[in-house]
């Protein structure tokens, strides 16, 4: 870094504690043990037993401090996982709305982004902005064909404000990590980091470009909503064009069918997450839009979760669960969903779960909110200090954030009564052949959770051994005979989950009906009916052979 560099940070580093001094939150610098960074004379005005919300007034030094940091207000207002609820809800109000920047400047930035002149791109242009924020603000134009676009311009130098910003976040993160144990275990450094990448792409507006255009394909024959088309050939990363939408916000038009619009908007949101595997992380009433046909439309995709991997298949398994009001099931997914840190013990994490879902237990389905079962979750694993995926927090908040607004919209919505029947559609149709196979999915589905968990929990054990924590006297022979066991019992589970799967085939294409038949049985059902006889006899055989064995030892 050069002097200067490092005179700008020393600089707003002062500015960050005095403000912390101005709203009287000295004793948070005591609590994270920076008393010693402040002149003396500064140090006897800490209040000892301030006065007011402690969330509000970190919101106003957040909101004095502007630039990066009133987007990691934002940030932090999506993952109550890491900050207390209160703290995520008064950070919900950050004001995204500054001043706009000259038309000048944007005119600017266009011609340096296309490399040719304006009135080569645009026929017209607006220079009044019809929106502005921390990071750019949007025009109206019309190309030269005159089709109608919205073009948002990134705000000059936004980039090196927030890398300057984030430096003096990560130098915080570094040294609270370092002389306090919280912070420590919140890992704050890591939280920077990804605050940073989080940033980053909402600074290359190629990335929401992307966005809007893989939900653009997926939804653009829906009947029912709206996503506006992107111009990539005229986006990069500073400016992005796409197609005008001409309505109104939703919280701006009168004559609704409040109870249709939030049908429409959880529908919405269900395709995304159980279908597209990727979904809008920020549905708040100010990116809904009626438009005039009765369509709605979201806008601003610059944050969006993604469920890959086995996360789709645990979220799913934690969706289901909670409609169908397995509280049991709810509290495994959740488990193994996050990662608890050594010193946790997990019964005593299950029981405060279990207590703080059981106000949800055996509730009639008009009744239950999830929305509100998630928030008390996130609860739970703050105070455990749980390290959840983020895109299950950006899930979570997502929800929480649609479900109380449809409320809003219209107090008798009840997000479970459309979640319901959806889910069972995916159960139907993705999950299981039929109804006659319920059980034997169900069966092979905690199975299959299982054997999953057997790394992980063999791995904490000897986590745990590593550390001293539990002491093994175990003799080799003993040892031998364990993992003979082990290799034995897994060679029968695998033989039986193919079993299974053969004959959960055969009634699938006996469903289907297809090819050619023997005795009346399609021939593929046939041979796999015979397979699954076959495979049946030989683990009946195999387990009584290791009984006779065992026995014999």
């Amino acid at each position: 870094m050069s002097f200067q560099e490092k005179m700008r940070d020393a600089k707003r580093f002062e500015n960050i504690l005095e403000l912390f001094l101005k709203y009287e939150l000295g004793h948070l610098i005591r609590k994270l043990n920076l008393t010693q960074l402040l002149p003396f004379h500064k140090r006897i005005k800490i209040t000892k037993h301030p006065e007011g919300n402690e969330a509000v007034k970190l919101r106003k030094v957040f909101e004095e401090l502007g630039g990066a940091f009133i987007k990691l207000g934002q940030f932090l207002s999506l993952r109550p996982d890491l900050v207390s609820s209160e703290v995520a809800d008064e950070f919900k109000k950050f004001q995204d709305d500054l001043p706009s920047f000259s038309f000048e400047e944007v005119h600017q930035i266009i011609e340096s982004e296309f490399k040719k002149p304006i009135d080569q791109v645009f026929s017209k242009f607006n220079s009044k902005p019809i929106a502005s924020a921390s990071i750019g603000q949007v025009h109206e134009a019309k190309l030269i064909d005159g089709t109608k676009v919205a073009i948002k311009v990134q705000r000059p130098g936004i980039s090196e404000i927030f890398k300057a910003d984030i430096h003096i976040m990560r130098f915080f993160a570094n040294y609270l990590e370092k002389n306090n144990e919280k912070a420590k275990k919140l890992k704050v450094t890591a939280i920077v980091d990804e605050f940073e990448r989080y940033t980053e792409k909402e600074l290359n507006y190629m990335d929401e470009a992307r966005n809007i255009g893989m939900f653009y394909d997926f939804f653009k024959n829906d009947k029912s909503v709206k996503v506006p088309k992107v111009y990539f050939d005229l986006t990069t990363s500073k400016v992005l064009v796409m197609e005008f939408i001409d309505g109104k916000k939703i919280t701006e038009e009168t004559k609704l069918d409040r109870n249709k619009v939030s049908k429409t908007l959880t529908t919405f949101f269900l395709k995304q997450f159980f279908f597209l595997k990727n979904f809008h992380a920020d549905p708040h009433p100010g990116n809904i839009f009626l438009l005039k046909d009765g369509k709605l439309c979201l806008l601003d995709y610059g944050i969006v979760g993604r469920l890959g991997g086995s996360l789709s298949d645990k979220v799913k398994i934690l969706i289901i669960a909670m409609v169908n009001g397995d509280t049991e099931k709810v509290a495994n997914a959740f488990i193994n969903m996050g990662i608890l840190s050594d010193d946790v013990d997990i019964e005593s994490f299950r029981l405060d779960l279990s207590d703080a879902l059981w106000p949800y237990y055996n509730v009639e389905l008009k009744r239950i909110k999830i929305g509100e079962s998630l928030k008390t979750f996130l609860g739970v694993a703050f105070k455990y200090n749980m390290l959840l995926p983020k895109d299950f927090v950006l899930l979570a908040k997502s929800i929480i954030t649609l479900e109380g607004f449809c409320l809003d919209l219209y107090p008798d919505f009840n997000f479970v009564q459309v979640v319901k029947p959806f889910v069972e559609t995916v159960e139907r149709e993705e999950l299981v052949a039929g109804k006659a196979l319920n059980k034997v999915y169900k069966q092979i589905s905690d199975l299959k959770e299982s054997l999953i968990k057997i790394p992980e929990q063999v791995s904490t054990l000897l986590s745990k051994v590593n550390k001293g924590k539990i002491k093994l006297e175990i003799a080799k022979s003993e040892i031998d005979e364990v993992v003979e066991e082990l290799e034995s019992g897994t060679s029968r589970r695998i033989i039986g989950i193919l079993t299974a799967a053969i004959f959960l085939g055969s009634i699938i294409i006996l469903e289907i009906d297809i090819g050619s038949e023997i005795y009346g049985i399609p021939a593929l059902s046939f041979i796999g009916f015979i397979l699954t006889i076959i495979l049946c006899i030989y683990l009946i055989y195999r387990t009584r052979r290791e009984r006779m064995l065992l026995f014999r030892k």
